[in-house]
């Protein structure tokens, strides 16, 4: 991961200097998705931290708008069926990540923050 990246989306009052994940297992049952739930287990994350000065804060930067993916609308009524083919696949695939995400299950065992402060 990219600490820059995570420090442009998230304000905190810290510089981040290094992070890692000593390990980290995924449970996914891919024959039942949308029943039993998919499992991240984190062992001991640790960040190492020192202040981040008043004078060198940025602000939050303003993100562009992500571009919407638009459904073709039909012309003729042969389109109309694949238009209702699409927007049911839409709707199936839509049902099955809300019951994927509120099924998901994280632990974290052991976080480490290490903050580094200089005299």
């Amino acid at each position: 991961m990219d600490l820059e990246v995570l420090e442009s989306s998230v304000t905190l009052p810290l510089h981040l200097i290094s992070g890692k994940v000593r390990e980290l297992k995924l449970h996914i049952p891919w024959f039942s998705l949308g029943s039993e739930p998919i499992s991240i287990t984190c062992n001991t994350i640790e960040i190492i931290a020192t202040p981040r000065d008043g004078n060198t804060t940025k602000p939050p930067q303003k993100q562009a708008p992500t571009p919407k993916a638009s459904i073709p609308t039909p012309t003729s009524t042969d389109q109309g069926s694949v238009l209702d083919d699409l927007l049911g696949t839409q709707k199936w695939a839509t049902s099955l990540l809300s019951k994927i995400l509120s099924n998901l299950s994280i632990r974290i065992d052991n976080f480490i923050l290490k903050y580094i402060e200089d005299d």
